[in-house]
């Protein structure tokens, strides 16, 4: 992703660091430990890196967790002595608040496995000490503002089951760093779809539609979808990280705060507000469908899948004004899965899934009625141009 993230700046600090000689902390993105033992040639000597204090808190006892971060400190105020540089960046505010946020902010979560590394920050398996139950506890670096958006989306999402489930959430001290506790997922829906049966594909692939449409209708704009943060549960697909994610008024513009240059839509990548909407998202999904039916090799029929291609074509198009919305991505989808499974004993599952979400947008609409008469008729007539696929006479 192209934005201010934890992983590029500490890069290139290290590399400054190395060019003037200094001490610096890295954190070496998708290596391997052995692949850090050969580069320990190039870090200076006794120096601990943030994600081996994290590592090393996480599996040891109290009494090592705080001799770690003891030494730790010594390290940061022995450097910041002889460089005259910033004391904390992100992963080193993390390494240090680590000890306390586990045994004192987060008493309710025990057993951290394991890092799993993201875009935008980092993430520890976790159990909750009351119910056993396995979640996700993420770290970011956000503006408060920002922050406390994320959080009311994530709350207004939490009734639908095609958004990430948001447990608990928490502010680090009085620095801009925030734990997230999630419910835990089974896997990214790329490592998902490889294997998996033609069936099994669309029904993942329908449930994204609709988890966009429910995104339109409640005026979200995700602006950060791509396969790393879609994932799947009981076949559903997931929607994860909403860091960058806004509501879209009428009239007005929105912020552009970065971009993921092969899903991002242009008027995304040039910054031009005033095109960002529904459609940008639209535009991302079809980039993921359009790489994940190039992944998945169960799909023997080609005239299903140039059909699938065509509609996902329509989903990409470069100009905004051109790309189809997210109801007629659902009601083409819908058609030529139905059609696909016309002859297949599973077909009545489809059409019961199609039946479903086609419901739950009706009751979606039924609200925004109660709610908002102008919102309302502007949908209205959105979904009108789709023949009567969502409001039938």
């Amino acid at each position: 992703m192209y934005s201010i993230n934890i992983y590029t700046e500490i890069q290139n600090n290290y590399q400054a660091g190395i060019d003037q000689n200094q001490e610096t902390f890295i954190y070496n993105q998708g290596q391997s430990d052995s692949d850090l033992q050969n580069e320990q040639s190039n870090q200076v000597e006794g120096l601990i890196e943030p994600v081996h204090i994290i590592q090393d808190i996480i599996y040891n006892t109290d009494e090592e967790q705080e001799r770690y971060v003891t030494k730790f400190n010594e390290q940061l105020e022995d450097r910041q002595a002889k460089f005259q540089c910033s004391k904390y960046d992100f992963l080193e505010k993390l390494a240090i608040q680590k000890y306390r946020i586990i045994l004192e902010e987060l008493k309710a979560y025990i057993q951290l496995d394991f890092i799993i590394e993201s875009g935008e920050g980092i993430l520890f398996k976790a159990k909750i000490k009351q119910t056993n139950e396995n979640v996700v506890i993420k770290f970011i670096r956000q503006d408060q503002k920002d922050f406390e958006q994320q959080i009311k989306i994530l709350k207004e999402l939490k009734q639908f089951k095609y958004f990430i489930q948001l447990k608990d959430h928490k502010n680090i001290d009085d620095i801009d760093i925030y734990a997230l506790v999630f419910e835990e997922c089974e896997c990214t829906i790329d490592k998902k779809i490889i294997d998996i049966n033609d069936f099994d594909f669309t029904q993942i692939i329908l449930s994204s539609i609709q988890g966009l449409m429910i995104l339109r209708l409640k005026g979200i704009l995700h602006l950060d979808i791509k396969p790393s943060n879609l994932l799947v549960k009981n076949n559903l697909c997931i929607y994860t990280d909403f860091n960058n994610s806004q509501y879209k008024k009428y009239g007005e513009a929105v912020e552009v705060k970065s971009y993921t240059l092969n899903y991002s839509p242009q008027e995304q990548i040039q910054n031009n507000t005033d095109k960002v909407n529904h459609l940008s998202d639209v535009f991302s999904l079809g980039k993921t469908f359009e790489y994940l039916l190039n992944q998945q090799k169960n799909i023997q029929n080609v005239t299903f899948k140039d059909k699938l291609n065509y509609i996902i074509q329509r989903m990409i198009q470069t100009v905004n004004e051109v790309r189809i919305n997210c109801f007629n991505v659902f009601h083409q989808f819908s058609k030529e899965v139905a059609r696909q499974f016309n002859q297949d004993n599973r077909v009545q599952d489809i059409n019961n899934q199609i039946k479903d979400y086609k419901n739950e947008i009706q009751q979606l609409l039924a609200q925004l009625k109660n709610d908002d008469d102008d919102y309302f008729q502007y949908l209205q007539q959105e979904l009108q141009k789709i023949e009567t696929f969502f409001l039938e006479v």
